[in-house]
């Protein structure tokens, strides 16, 4: 599937250590195609809506791994990236359990009081976190600006006399 793209990136790797080219593909690969995904859901959803989400594509992969009409290479991929989807919902950060439950409560209210719009907004990521998201990795990837010369600021370098060779004069000692 997806993971035959990173067949002549793993390549090298694979012979070191012993593997199929197409194996090293399918774990590497579908971990790679994985984390991709997590990112996406990460960017867009949280909370709740996240957990959701990262549950529902790990189970349906896990689940299609088990069809007879795939090969093994697209199995070992599914089930790759199944399991890391999973294993996000099961095993979060502390920050993702802050966030869980602030958006399950969010999620509660709204459909206490029958807000059924904000309850569904309450898994969603509102555009100014995602805005912030971009401008720290913006800081973070571009170089400050170089500053700019003008012609007057950029003069060559003075001119130095050539410097004369001095003579060397050898002694000669006898013994």
């Amino acid at each position: 599937m997806i993971s035959m793209l990173f067949d002549p990136v793993f390549r090298g790797y694979a012979a070191k250590v012993g593997v199929s080219e197409s194996e090293a593909s399918a774990i590497l690969g579908g971990q790679v195609v994985a984390s991709l995904l997590e990112l996406t859901a990460d960017t867009f959803t949280r909370g709740w809506l996240n957990k959701l989400l990262q549950a529902a594509v790990g189970g349906i992969m896990l689940w299609q791994a088990t069809s007879p009409r795939l090969s093994d290479r697209d199995k070992k991929e599914l089930l790759v990236m199944g399991s890391h989807e999973l294993t996000r919902v099961i095993d979060p950060t502390p920050s993702d359990i802050a966030e869980l439950a602030a958006s399950i409560s969010q999620l509660v209210n709204n459909i206490k009081t029958g807000n059924l719009t904000a309850a569904l907004s309450s898994g969603l990521r509102h555009p100014s976190e995602f805005q912030a998201a971009m401008e720290a990795l913006k800081a973070v990837v571009t170089p400050p600006p170089l500053p700019r010369l003008s012609a007057q600021q950029i003069q060559p370098p003075a001119q130095q006399p050539p410097v004369a060779p001095q003579p060397i004069r050898i002694q000669k000692k006898i013994y």
